[in-house]
């Protein structure tokens, strides 16, 4: 492939992925919580944000349902859907711990990215990197707590990677008192925390939807990030173009030389 064309391309994807992403504008959604995404139980675990006093709380995905009960919820429901690939019926994280989950909720919808001030993005981004699949994989309350608990020191005043550093602006998080899979969780995450340290910066497979309420804990949900339809088709497009081009190319070639 030539220089030219790999220009083409690249510029041609470009231009889809813009297109395909200011559709994405902010939307609204009526959200309910249903219930643990891994297990039948949330683990438990003590954390302090902010120099309060050490609290101990459920840890883990939560599992939420976008409300469709009248036309008018069904139809932001769909629209979040079509705008931002979240389903119905979906896995979302916890990324506010100064308000408590209160559902039912109408939730405004965005992406979360650096350009909206999201500082904590890069951060996220490489902790999806180093821990989501491994979360994904084994389907276990355990990793699920671990992976909340790394996102709340990230996305937490001033991170620095660490569960039980004595910041005064960030979080720290124990185990409770003679439960294994508190300890394991704290320790998974203190494991992942370092990896996102020592390792730098990445960007994952997943795009962060940010669902915000005023009355509720703001959430994210993530989503696998292929190609935009629009962006594989203009590829296809330049592609089978380019397999025409070279092939009359050829047959010029063989009658010239005939």
């Amino acid at each position: 492939m030539n220089l030219s064309m790999k220009h083409g391309i690249a510029a041609g994807l470009t231009a889809c992925a813009m297109a395909w992403g200011v559709q994405a504008q902010a939307a609204t959604v009526n959200l309910t919580f249903v219930g643990p995404s891994f297990g039948s139980n949330f683990v438990d675990t003590r954390v302090r944000v902010n120099n309060s006093s050490f609290s101990t709380i459920p840890t883990g995905a939560f599992s939420m349902s976008m409300g469709t009960s009248t036309p008018n919820t069904a139809a932001n429901a769909a629209a979040v859907t079509a705008q931002f690939g979240v389903a119905r019926n979906f896995l979302a994280w916890c990324v506010e711990l100064t308000q408590s989950l209160n559902t039912p909720r109408d939730y405004s919808v965005s992406w979360a990215n650096n350009q909206s001030n999201r500082s904590w993005h890069g951060n996220v981004q490489t902790l999806i990197s180093v821990a989501y699949q491994s979360v994904l994989t084994a389907r276990s309350n355990v990793m699920s707590a671990a992976f909340q608990l790394a996102l709340w020191e990230l996305v937490t005043g001033t991170p620095d990677h660490s569960l039980s550093q004595n910041d005064g602006d960030g979080f720290r998080a124990s185990s409770t008192l003679r439960d294994s899979s508190s300890l394991a969780a704290v320790s998974q995450a203190q494991t992942w925390l370092g990896q996102v340290r020592t390792g730098g910066p990445r960007i994952s497979d997943y795009h962060i939807v940010l669902f915000q309420s005023s009355e509720s804990q703001d959430l994210i949900a993530l989503v696998p990030t292929p190609l935009p339809g629009a962006a594989l088709l203009f590829a296809s497009a330049l592609g089978l173009g380019g397999l025409a081009h070279r092939a009359r190319a050829r047959r010029a070639a063989a009658a010239a030389t005939a």
